[in-house]
């Protein structure tokens, strides 16, 4: 039987997409360990999370205080290494370039013949992300990334658009595609149904009122700001569905949407088992993002999906993947994102247009039969039974 390890620096539960790669890999009759990161004393203390054994290491073995944290995230390297090699994995699989890192590091010193696979499985157009860097940062980041990726027997990216990219700059093997699309979900429309009365009521408006949804993490630069101005200046009811990414920019969202008076309504993140059941809810999701980064010019984010899955109506900016999807399965509007008034304009098409609205619902359905889990896996399911062999 082989040994699958996968390496996160950070905590593991909510990665959806990698819960789907581990579940390939038990399909395919291998063991699956998980590395991930726990409390400042912990050394391998194991739990079994979402089915899969997952070990929590620290990574500060210094201690916690701040003076000390460049070193504990050097030391975390050569510490994080010795333990993935002490699980003797034949594929080591890392969430990002710096997992990925602290897998090849394992591998050193090991003969190329016993020396394990390694899969490099990209969540971020790294190059590009929302993330402050300098010059120099970024061109660290790119040899270390390229260095890497030439010796992965294959890397997983979340869209094609990523794919090409990565090849044109690296020189590299093609990535395999996998877009983080949910399983197929069984909705119940009774419920969803249920979930609007509750929420409009929360809202003060009638049984059949209609509001925006924004669910994933609160962020900078995710386009919160512009839907708390279009909810303040044209009364139109906002849901912001996640967990604040940064707290202090979290405060700073409240603050915001106080000083506006905006229309909006903050709700924690709920369970992904029950995430259908208040975006289905929802009137219309909005992905309006600006593209102030490249990885959201290229990406597909995990709630284009599950909108879909959902049965939900889409406002999102017109970059070219996510164009693509939503004219191309009619599910929805498209709109220059750093244009209040063309985000504006779309809104109320949807709200007033009732044939508009309906026929988007129409072809929903069709959408989520064709964008689920169960037919984007095969690409992903081929490269690792290749592998495995």
């Amino acid at each position: 039987m082989k040994k699958v390890l996968k390496i996160v620096a950070h905590q593991w539960g909510a990665a959806s997409r990698d819960r789907k790669e581990l579940a390939i890999c038990r399909e395919l009759g291998c063991e699956i360990s998980v590395m991930q990161k726990g409390d400042t004393k912990d050394k391998g203390r194991h739990e079994v999370i979402h089915g899969f054994d997952v070990y929590d290491y620290s990574t500060r073995p210094l201690g916690n205080a701040r003076l000390l944290q460049p070193l504990n995230r050097f030391i975390s390297l050569f510490t994080w290494a010795h333990y993935a090699r002490k699980f003797k994995p034949d594929i080591i699989s890392g969430h990002d370039y710096i997992a990925l890192f602290i897998g090849w590091m394992s591998t050193t010193f090991i003969p190329k013949k016993k020396r394990p696979k390694l899969v490099y499985d990209s969540h971020e157009f790294e190059l590009g992300r929302n993330k402050k860097r300098s010059k120099l940062a970024v061109r660290i980041v790119k040899c270390i990334e390229g260095f890497l990726i030439k010796r992965c027997a294959f890397a997983i990216v979340f869209s094609d658009a990523v794919a090409d990219r990565l090849v044109e700059i690296y020189k590299c093997k093609r990535p395999v595609p996998a877009r983080n699309i949910p399983l197929y979900w069984n909705i119940d429309e009774d419920v969803i149904n249920l979930r609007h009365r509750e929420q409009c009521a929360e809202f003060g408006l009638s049984e059949d009122g209609f509001y925006m949804l924004y669910h994933g993490g609160i962020m900078e630069n995710r386009g919160v700001e512009m839907l708390l101005k279009i909810s303040a200046d044209y009364s139109i009811p906002l849901l912001l569905l996640g967990n604040p990414v940064d707290e202090r920019y979290y405060d700073k969202t409240l603050a915001l949407a106080e000083k506006l008076k905006a229309r909006v309504i903050f709700k924690r993140a709920v369970p992904l088992e029950e995430l259908w059941q208040y975006v289905g809810a929802a009137n219309v999701e909005m992905i309006v993002a600006p593209a102030l980064c490249e990885s959201y010019y290229l990406g597909l984010p995990n709630k284009l999906f599950e909108s879909i899955q959902s049965l939900t109506p889409l406002i999102t900016s017109n970059y070219p993947d996510l164009k693509r999807i939503v004219e191309g399965c009619d599910v929805g509007l498209t709109v220059d994102s750093s244009s209040e008034e063309d985000i504006v304009n779309a809104i109320f098409r949807l709200m007033n247009d009732k044939e508009l609205y309906a026929r988007f619902k129409a072809n929903l359905r069709r959408a989520k039969d064709e964008l689920c889990w169960e037919k984007e896996k095969k690409a992903l399911y081929d490269a690792y039974r290749e592998l495995i062999g």
